[in-house]
């Protein structure tokens, strides 16, 4: 049940971060939930209500690496005049694309053949980096204060993270949904009285699921 809290209280995160444009604290949100060692949860992620699920398989369409990210491109060039967070990784793509594909000089006939630095290189990556810095140009709301006490206990827990491997995580993984599935699959009356209630995994309460909606007064948006 705590996992599933968990995984509600994340999406949400993600709603939030996509009304505020923050494409790319959302990607990240999206590529963790989206790895093995989480996704393959199923007794916890069916436990999440229907809205989050699907809250969640929409971010799927932006992220997808169809036709060059596509769907992602074509947000952050809606984004233009509003405070956007650009996923990061789709601009240094393009970059690296550029560097790596095009030569540091060319020949060029009408000088004699001689060797010239490349300008169209040159420009294409200028532009690029032109497009990332338009970024900077729009300032989200003043009531955003930054909160160091925040960013303290967020590079702590990343800290205590550092050195975990994906063969520890997975598993992790693998105890946790080996342990999801027994207490799903167990008789309630092998539990045994109190026991019942404190290792069994209820279905959530559909009175107590919020749905997914941001709130109009977010300072973020």
């Amino acid at each position: 049940q705590k996992r599933v809290k968990v995984l509600r209280r994340i999406i949400k995160m993600g709603a939030h971060f996509l009304a505020s444009q923050n494409y790319n604290s959302l990607c990240a949100l999206f590529s963790a939930l989206n790895a093995a060692p989480i996704h393959r949860l199923k007794v916890a992620w069916s436990r999440v209500p229907s809205t989050y699920r699907e809250q969640f398989n929409s971010w799927l369409s932006i992220f997808k690496r169809d036709f060059n990210h596509r769907a992602l491109r074509t947000l952050l060039r809606k984004a233009g005049g509003s405070p956007c967070i650009p996923h990061i990784g789709v601009f240094l793509q393009d970059l690296v694309f550029i560097d790596e594909g095009n030569k540091k000089k060319v020949v060029y006939e009408a000088l004699n053949g001689n060797e010239m630095l490349n300008f169209n290189k040159c420009v294409r990556i200028a532009d690029r980096i032109k497009n990332l810095r338009l970024f900077q140009n729009e300032r989200y709301s003043t009531k955003i204060k930054e909160n160091r006490v925040v960013q303290k206990v967020l590079l702590a827990e990343f800290d205590k993270l550092k050195d975990v491997t994906e063969d520890q995580l997975w598993d992790m993984s693998t105890v946790v949904r080996d342990q999801d599935i027994k207490q799903a699959n167990a008789p309630f009356h092998k539990l045994g009285g109190g026991a019942a209630k404190e290792n069994a995994i209820p279905a959530p309460n559909p009175v107590s699921d919020e749905p997914v909606n941001v709130d109009k007064n977010n300072p973020l948006l």
